[in-house]
């Protein structure tokens, strides 16, 4: 398959990735504020959620292919975090900034303090044992937090033990995981700490990685294995586990189907797919406080139609930090490396 259209496909599949995690906010996650109530909180619209489980697994495929061409853990951290950071600044000051606007936040208007798990890249359930009233800027978040988790634990196997001991260890943490959900609520919170409940979805992410690049029947085996004890663990309602095996064929698929790819690599999948992580951390509250406004001053707009406005609100806000903002901050942080990096080799005088 041409490579290019590979990568195509995945940034379309970011696309459709946000567009099931836009639907579910718009619709299914709110219903209490929303003005449309609980007309939409169900089928199908609360399946929107594993959009976030097809970010993970796109994420396990990508991170494999990164560490391949990483030569030590700092290498790979450094440009995670530079992955990570300059979009997370851009938006994290662009929504405290303009939370007074939108005064219907889910989540109440920020404080100062609350801009430093978003900013610091650690859960905020991490940081609540230092600071006991902080709360994360934007729920969606949370996804943020248990990626980083799964770039240090990954990480830093892959280079102890290589890549079959790295992907060992999310499986072994997976299965932990499950079991200590359904015996000890303790030993539950602890490996959730750290990310486990989801290694399921980066694994299955990373087996399919090396799978489509060898074609090994046994890894793809394997992989279809992990899916299905993630699918399985997933939630205990047999929809939702049925859904979230949806998501992993539908990740297969656009590996390996020509239709689909090409529809994934069309404009708007692909346009939304390349600004998919400023939208998602922009999009929550602004969107949410927007339909309630929308159904308050305009009420005899189309229930489906209110979130239109919104979105494209949020659309236009990702596409400038994606085009204009990020770039220059990637500029300056490198810049500044670089400059320090000068200086600590610069013989004494």
């Amino acid at each position: 398959m041409n490579g290019d259209r590979r990568f195509a496909a995945l940034d379309g599949l970011r696309g459709l990735a946000i567009g099931l995690v836009l639907i579910y906010h718009c619709f299914a996650r709110w219903p209490a504020i929303l003005p449309y109530g609980e007309a939409y909180a169900g089928f199908p619209f609360q399946y929107g959620l594993l959009g976030v489980e097809l970010f993970f697994l796109i994420s396990g495929y990508v991170i494999f292919m990164t560490l391949e061409k990483c030569d030590g853990f700092g290498t790979f951290i450094w440009r995670r975090w530079l992955r990570l950071f300059p979009a997370m600044l851009a938006c994290s000051i662009l929504v405290y900034l303009t939370a007074p606007i939108f005064g219907e936040r889910p989540a109440g208007m920020p404080r100062p303090i609350d801009l430093v798990p978003g900013l610091s890249l650690v859960d905020d359930k991490l940081l609540v044992h230092l600071f006991p009233s902080i709360r994360v800027l934007e729920g969606a978040f949370w996804s943020i937090f248990v990626e980083v988790k799964f770039y240090l634990v990954f990480g830093l196997a892959y280079f102890a033990f290589g890549w079959r001991g790295a992907v060992a260890l999310l499986i072994v943490g997976l299965a932990a995981s499950l079991v200590a959900a359904r015996i000890s609520e303790p030993a539950f919170a602890l490996l959730d700490a750290i990310g486990a409940p989801y290694y399921g979805w980066f694994a299955s992410g990373v087996l399919l990685y090396r799978w489509h690049g060898t074609q090994d029947r046994r890894t793809f085996l394997i992989a279809g294995l992990v899916s299905l004890l993630t699918a399985y663990g997933y939630s205990r309602a047999w929809d939702m586990r049925a859904a979230a095996g949806i998501s992993v064929i539908m990740f297969i698929a656009a590996l390996r189907s020509a239709p689909l790819q090409r529809w994934l690599a069309s404009p708007i999948p692909l346009f939304v797919g390349m600004i998919s992580y400023p939208l998602y951390l922009l999009h929550e509250n602004m969107v949410v406080a927007s339909i309630v406004k929308i159904g308050r001053w305009f009420p005899w707009v189309p229930d489906l139609l209110m979130p239109l406005l919104p979105i494209v609100l949020v659309l236009l806000l990702a596409w400038l930090v994606t085009r204009y903002v990020e770039p220059a901050v990637k500029a300056c942080l490198r810049g500044g490396a670089s400059a320090a990096r000068a200086r600590m080799l610069r013989p004494a005088a």
